[in-house]
């Protein structure tokens, strides 16, 4: 086969181990991986086993005296790779401008007509030097009427093809083509030509068009009114970064914008930048448009990445419900709702809310929360006497852990009131009821209270804490509300501490047994003295409605 012949095909070798090993299948049709073998009459090493009676081909070949030549040729062979079956082809070669290299004379042109048939479908196209005067590297030729041999071989010829698939439409495809074409034989025609049919024609194809699309950053947070810019990178088949391809941007999700259209660099990157105005996620899509037809198709490879809009500085807060009645004993909640100036959630800020107003016995007159994504702190109380308090909810705008003058703030009412009388309810004490309260001391109570049918109250209450711990004596000065459920009964009522004052009073009591064991009592105070639910260590507590 000669010197030339080795080489060459050592190089295809070469070429075609490099890229396959990064070879990544594009979902639109693409000659990537297609090779064409012709071999006919005398089999040629580096020819496949068993291809030499699959084609023929005929060669014509002119040698000049300085070593330059033509070489052009017809083949017909076989096509393996995506699109498998035969093909025909029309070539010619010329070699000679230029300084020698160590294996011919280096390629001034090369064109190519091709076609191959394959049960998935029709490929037409051409191959060429990429450039008019290319460098020495681009390729070589030589001749020989001496030796009876000439051939030519190029790693980085360009091609263009349709793609007709079996299942319809049409695809454009380019991108760069190895070939090989060596003839041998013993006619000669005149004194400068070479005629034969043995020989081979070997060529390889790697498809330029985009096989892949990533975008970054993959994912990212930013604040709403913020702009944010993503770079898609579009690489071909073998991985190699794609210039001038037109990219269709897209985003839906709570920011959707109309699609936009930017074609990449040198490096196979485009840049899109948008500003989201909404609280939410969005998905841009990066899709190639590979045919250039300014439609984006399945079949066209896109990358995706998240983007996840949060709410500017808030610039108001409001709470909800606005107005609230309760009955005492009972839990109220409010949501305070953090919103920037465009009217968007403001998540992750922190809400102080504070208390102020008459009711007492509160489980909380303070607190704070942290707004979830839709803006949102909750903040719960109780009070235990009726009265009416103002919540007020100032949002933490510039996160510094303290509720400022400045700072956004919204506020709401709650008013609480004492439970309605159950008519006919009585409840007296007798037998010297006593308990030992919360504190250790022994107390002692006594009392009456009742509810006419209309639903108006009297009675009287005296409960005597004997210390040591806390010594002092409550006498009532007007029953405000009785209620009865079963067993169980609350007394409401103001009364005086040592003679003096005037504080709230809520008086629990059980009626388990007519004998008064197992009966319990417990007193709150609003001055905060509580002497816990007790069981009584005397008396007798008896509940009746008549």
């Amino acid at each position: 086969m000669g010197t030339f012949a080795a080489t060459a095909l050592a190089v295809a070798a070469v070429l075609a181990m490099a890229d396959s090993a990064a070879a990544q299948t594009s979902s639109v049709p693409t000659l990537f991986g297609e090779e064409l073998y012709s071999c006919a009459n005398t089999p040629v090493s580096g020819c496949r086993s068993g291809l030499n009676e699959q084609g023929t081909q005929a060669f014509q070949v002119r040698c000049n005296a300085d070593g330059s030549g033509t070489i052009s040729w017809q083949a017909t062979g076989l096509a393996i790779g995506p699109y498998s079956g035969f093909f025909t082809e029309s070539g010619r070669a010329d070699f000679g401008s230029g300084d020698p290299l160590s294996v011919g004379k280096p390629l001034t042109s090369v064109q190519i007509t091709f076609r191959i048939e394959s049960p998935l479908g029709v490929v037409e196209g051409r191959k060429y030097l990429s450039e008019p005067s290319p460098p020495l590297n681009y390729g070589f030729g030589r001749c020989s009427l001496t030796s009876l041999q000439a051939g030519a071989s190029s790693g980085i010829l360009r091609y263009e093809a349709v793609i007709y698939p079996s299942t319809g439409g049409s695809f454009q495809d380019e991108g760069r083509a190895y070939f090989h074409v060596f003839t041998f034989g013993s006619q000669t025609t005149g004194q400068e030509e070479l005629l034969s049919d043995a020989g081979q024609v070997l060529e390889y194809f790697y498809s330029d068009l985009a096989g892949s699309v990533t975008v970054a950053p993959a994912t990212d947070t930013n604040t709403v009114g913020d702009q944010h810019c993503v770079t898609a990178t579009v690489r071909n088949a073998y991985l190699i970064n794609q210039s001038d391809v037109n990219v269709v941007f897209s985003v839906t999700g709570a920011n959707p914008q109309t699609s936009s259209t930017r074609t990449t660099d040198a490096n196979g990157q485009a840049i899109y930048c948008y500003t989201g105005t909404n609280v939410g996620t969005d998905t841009i899509t990066a899709a190639a448009d590979v045919d250039r037809d300014g439609t984006v198709e399945p079949l066209e490879p896109s990358g995706t990445a998240t983007k996840i809009y949060i709410g500017a500085n808030p610039t108001t807060v409001t709470v909800s419900p606005t107005s609230d009645t309760n009955t005492v004993g009972d839990q109220h909640c409010v949501t305070a709702t953090a919103r920037d100036a465009s009217g968007n959630p403001s998540a992750n800020y922190r809400v102080f809310f504070t208390v102020t107003g008459t009711t007492l016995g509160r489980t909380a007159s303070s607190g704070s929360a942290v707004t979830n994504a839709s803006g949102e702190a909750t903040f719960c109380y109780t009070a235990q006497f009726p009265g009416t308090d103002t919540i007020s909810a100032v949002v933490d705008a510039d996160k510094d852990g303290t509720a400022e003058a400045t700072e956004p703030r919204g506020t709401a009412t709650k008013v609480y009131v004492l439970p309605v009388s159950t008519p006919l309810c009585q409840v007296s004490i007798s037998d010297g009821g006593w308990i030992t309260a919360a504190n250790g001391d022994r107390a002692s109570f006594g009392g009456n209270a009742k509810v006419a049918k209309n639903g108006s109250t009297q009675g009287e209450q005296v409960y005597q804490d004997h210390g040591p711990a806390q010594p002092f004596t409550v006498k009532s000065t007007n029953i405000l509300a009785v209620t009865c459920s079963g067993t169980e009964a609350t007394i409401y009522g103001t009364a005086t501490i040592d003679g003096v004052g005037q504080f709230f009073f809520r008086i629990q009591v059980s009626d388990v047994t007519k004998s008064g064991k197992g009966d319990r009592y417990g007193i709150l105070l609003s001055n905060g003295y509580y002497s816990g639910d007790q069981p009584l260590r005397g008396g007798n507590i008896t509940i009746l409605r008549k």
